[in-house]
């Protein structure tokens, strides 16, 4: 069997297996579902998992293999042995300072603070190791920052995925959150496994009147669980084969916002347009669910305003009144910039509310007394006409779970004519799942619940 059959094969594996596990979950939650069949298909589920993980971890080395026969095949390539995939196992003597050969063009844009800097050139440094094969980086690295760590094994050759490093990834965490609205606002849940499940309040006790030497009447809280299960998402692009070994704070700088802007929008655009399709890992959105007509209560529609201009400070007004006043609830404005401007900000202006001073001042926007946060994968605009959903008020900490399995990692490698056009390709993973799980009121499903919704009518 060669190896291309060998990846075939077990890429055909993991296939299978995942979708053993979607039925097999699909089934426990099937209406009538006894306890004892639900145990069955969660067995099922769980021993459908360990097929797939692996296949995962067979395939992972039967396509690292394949990355290094194809390494040692190109001509003009320097052997393993000067590879920056056999780590220098030095014990880091602490950081020594940016070397004054580094120099830097304008302003960093993803590093800030007092070590924006140092933080940029790390990055930079971890990019020439594994990206570029740079072995005078790697030991820059290792001598100073400590040993970088591979998913599998620090001691693979090419092809080897790297995890980045602790310093860095707090901060490219930090521009996803600037970027990402949904990473930002919504409840947060690490996971521990490939599935989590989280409680949710769908009934409460009831309170009644009793007669002096009768018993009360019983009532019970009920619950539900919210599942998440982790979803791979990748973004694969091409890099420069060509490094300036002087210029490592930019490209660290540059790379790192790449990595951050690139998934933010993705987890963004699944988190308010999610159709539940394949192309959004499986994810329903926040405006396709308040769309459906099983979360109407959650939905209110400005009849007879079919345009962003004509919306007035009643329509507002509702909206914000339509919201349950749940304990501890923080709600807020999600829209696109430009709607904010066609609407809320239009009328602030026209009424006089907003002096020149204020809106020079740059501040963030807030209107009838809650934030305006900015979202710029929900439509625009021009795109919000006549029954379309714009406009989304409420806490998204009550509404959705973010789920976050696996922090970024990265690999490098040269594919199809890379090497004949001094390119690298760079292919970049994260491991997470939303679950948009209440936009009406699970008690009663005929009243809004923690999110709720302006449509143009």
């Amino acid at each position: 069997m060669t190896l291309a059959e060998m990846i075939a094969r077990l890429q055909a594996k993991e296939k299978a297996a995942r979708a053993r596990m979607a039925a097999a979950l699909a089934a426990s939650q099937a209406d009538g579902v006894s306890d004892d069949d639900k145990a069955k298909h969660l067995a099922e589920f769980d021993a459908a998992e360990k097929d797939k993980d692996a296949a995962v971890a067979d395939l992972s080395r039967a396509k690292k293999l394949d990355a290094a026969e194809r390494f040692m095949a190109e001509p003009d390539r320097p052997g393993v042995t000067s590879s920056p995939f056999l780590p220098a196992n030095l014990a880091p003597s602490g950081f020594a300072g940016i070397p004054a050969r580094q120099r830097r063009a304008g302003v960093l844009k993803a590093f800030k603070g007092p070590k924006a800097e140092e933080s940029a050139y790390q990055a930079g440094l971890f990019v020439a190791a594994t990206f570029y094969g740079h072995r005078p980086s790697l030991d820059a690295y290792q001598s100073q920052f400590g040993e970088i760590q591979a998913t599998l094994s620090t001691n693979s050759n090419g092809g080897a995925a790297y995890f980045v490093p602790e310093q860095i990834e707090n901060s490219v965490i930090e521009l996803s959150e600037q970027f990402g609205v949904f990473r930002r606002y919504a409840d947060v849940v690490p996971m521990n496994t490939e599935s989590a499940h989280e409680p949710r309040w769908t009934s409460g006790l009831t309170a009644y009147f009793i007669a002096q030497g009768s018993a009360p009447t019983a009532s019970d809280p009920s619950w539900d669980r919210v599942s998440l299960v982790a979803k791979d998402l990748a973004t694969f692009g091409k890099i420069s084969r060509q490094l300036n070994e002087d210029a490592l704070i930019n490209l660290g700088d540059k790379w790192a916002m790449a990595a951050a802007v690139a998934f933010a929008e993705k987890e963004d655009d699944c988190g308010f347009n999610g159709t539940g399709a394949s192309a959004y890992g499986g994810i329903t959105g926040l405006l396709v669910k308040l769309a459906l007509a099983a979360n109407a209560a959650s939905l209110y529609t400005a009849t007879g305003h079919t345009t962003l201009g004509a919306l007035t400070l009643d329509d507002f007004e509702n909206v914000i009144g339509l919201l349950p006043e749940y304990p501890g609830i923080k709600p807020a404005w999600f829209c696109h910039k430009s709607v904010y401007h066609a609407s809320m900000g239009r009328l602030k202006r026209t009424a006089g509310g907003v002096s020149t001073a204020e809106m020079t001042a740059g501040s963030p926007p807030e209107y009838g007394g809650y934030p305006v946060v900015f979202a710029q994968k929900m439509p625009k605009a021009s795109a919000v006409t006549t029954g379309v959903t714009g406009i989304l008020f409420g806490d998204m900490s009550m509404s959705s779970k973010f789920g976050d399995r696996r922090g970024r990692t990265f690999e490098t490698g040269l594919d199809g004519n890379d090497f004949s056009q001094q390119l690298r390709s760079m292919l970049c993973t994260e491991r997470f799942d939303i679950n948009n799980h209440t936009v009406v009121d699970p008690r009663d499903t005929s009243n809004p619940g923690p999110m709720v919704a302006l449509k143009l009518g």
